[in-house]
C-alpha cells in the first residue's frame, strides 16, 4: 500500500485536491449525474444477461436517496416533502468527479467513506477493484438503507492504492477493457463478456415423420433450450429439415451478434449435405433444396467470421439434439400431435411458404 506522497507523485487524478488526500488514500467526490435502470417488475422485467440494459439519466445538485423497498406511496410522500431536491429511489449508479489514471505498476481498491457508512449509504457493492492501467471515472453502486441526502461534490468514497509487479498487459491494453475511459456513470456491460474468446455451441438436427412426408421438424438446441420448428405441407424431406435447422441456428447467431459482435459460435450438425450446401463446398441439385441452401449460404457468407459448422455422427454422444427431434417425429406419426416431454423443449409452428418466399 502506498502513502500520500507516493499517491501524489505516481497516480494521476484530475482534478486533484490536496485536501482529499489522506495518509494512504484519496477521497472521491460524487458528480451530479446518476443512472437508474428502467425495470418494470410488475411486468416481470429483469436485467437479462445478453441484453443492453435500459437506463434513465438523472442530473442533480442535491439528491434524496431512498431505500429500494419503499412503496410508491412512500416515494410520493418524500417527493412532496422534499420538492426542492431530486428524490431518487435506489439502487442507482453514480460516478466520481475525478478521472483517475493508474500507471501499469499500481492498482487500486474503492470503498465507501465511514462517515457515509454511518448514515447507511452504500456506494460499493462488488466492483471495488481497479486494475493497473485503468483510466476514467469511478462508478459508484449506490444503495440507501434509510433516506439520505447527498449533494454533488460530496466525498462519499475513497481509493486505496497498491504497487504491483508490471503485468504482461495492463487494463488499458486489453481488448475487452469495457470500462476504460468511462466518464459518466456507466451501466453494466456484462452483455459484452462473451467477447473474451468464449465460444458457444448450437446443436441442430432435422427429422420427418415419413421421408418424404407432410410433416417435419427442424430443431436447434441453444443454451439448454431445444427450439423445435415444425413444418407441414407436401413433399417435406429429411434433408429439407436438416438445412432449415442450420438456417434457424444462423438466424439466432445473427441476432446474438447485434449485442456481441465478436462472439464465436459452433453449429453442430449430423448432415454433411446441409453443412456442405451451406458453406458452398458443393452444389445442391435437388430442386426443393436449392432455394433453402441459397438462403443458408447467403447468411453464412455474412456471418462466417463468427461461425464454424462441425459435422458429427448422427445419434452419437455428440449429436445432443438428435434423439429429441426423432422422438418428436415418432410421436407425431403415432398420435398426430406433439407434446414435449421436457420443460426445455419449445414447439414453434413455422411456415414453408415463408421459408421459400
Amino acid at each position: 500500500m502506498i502513502t500520500d506522497k507516493e499517491i501524489e507523485k505516481l497516480v494521476t487524478i484530475e482534478p486533484f485536491n490536496k485536501q482529499n488526500l489522506g495518509p494512504s488514500s484519496y477521497d472521491l467526490r460524487i458528480s451530479g449525474a446518476l443512472v437508474k435502470y428502467v425495470i418494470d417488475v410488475k411486468q416481470g422485467e429483469a436485467l437479462l444477461k445478453d441484453e443492453i440494459p435500459k437506463v434513465e439519466h438523472i442530473a442533480f445538485e442535491r439528491v434524496m436517496f431512498l431505500p429500494p423497498w419503499f412503496t410508491e406511496d412512500e416515494v410520493a410522500l418524500y417527493k412532496a416533502i422534499h420538492h426542492d431536491k431530486t428524490v431518487v429511489q435506489t439502487p442507482v449508479l453514480g460516478a466520481s468527479e475525478e478521472i483517475v489514471t493508474l500507471p501499469k505498476n499500481i492498482c487500486a481498491s474503492y470503498t465507501g467513506r465511514s462517515s457515509w457508512g454511518r448514515k447507511f449509504l452504500e456506494s460499493h457493492m462488488t466492483a471495488g477493484y481497479v486494475d493497473n492501467g485503468f483510466s476514467g471515472t469511478i462508478t459508484f453502486e449506490i444503495i440507501a438503507h434509510i433516506p439520505v441526502e447527498v449533494a454533488a461534490g460530496d466525498r462519499i468514497g475513497q481509493l486505496i492504492f497498491q504497487k504491483t509487479k508490471v503485468p504482461t498487459k495492463h487494463y488499458g491494453e486489453k481488448a475487452d477493457a469495457k470500462y476504460q475511459n468511462q466518464i459518466l456513470p456507466t451501466p453494466s456491460r456484462a452483455h459484452e463478456d462473451h467477447d473474451c474468446g468464449t465460444t458457444e455451441y448450437i446443436y441442430v438436427d432435422g427429422s420427418v415423420a415419413k421421408n418424404p412426408g407432410d410433416f417435419g421438424i427442424a430443431g436447434m438446441l441453444f443454451r439448454g433450450v431445444a427450439n423445435c420448428f415444425t413444418y407441414s405441407g407436401e413433399g417435406i424431406t429429411n434433408n429439407m429439415m436438416e438445412v432449415l435447422a442450420i438456417r434457424h441456428a444462423l438466424l439466432k447467431i445473427e441476432e446474438q451478434l447485434i449485442v456481441n459482435p465478436k462472439k464465436q459460435f459452433v453449429i453442430i450438425s449430423d448432415s454433411l449435405l446441409a453443412i456442405n450446401g451451406t458453406t458452398g463446398t458443393y452444389n445442391i441439385r435437388a430442386e426443393n433444396l436449392i432455394p433453402l441452401v441459397e438462403k443458408n449460404a447467403e447468411l453464412y457468407d455474412k456471418l462466417q467470421e463468427n461461425v464454424t459448422i462441425k459435422h458429427v455422427k448422427g445419434h452419437s454422444k455428440d449429436d445432443i439434439i438428435g434423439d429429441t427431434i426423432t422422438a418428436l417425429s415418432k410421436q407425431y406419426t403415432q398420435t398426430g400431435r406433439l407434446v414435449p416431454n421436457e420443460k426445455s423443449t419449445v414447439i414453434i409452428e413455422s411456415s414453408l411458404t415463408e421459408v421459400y418466399a
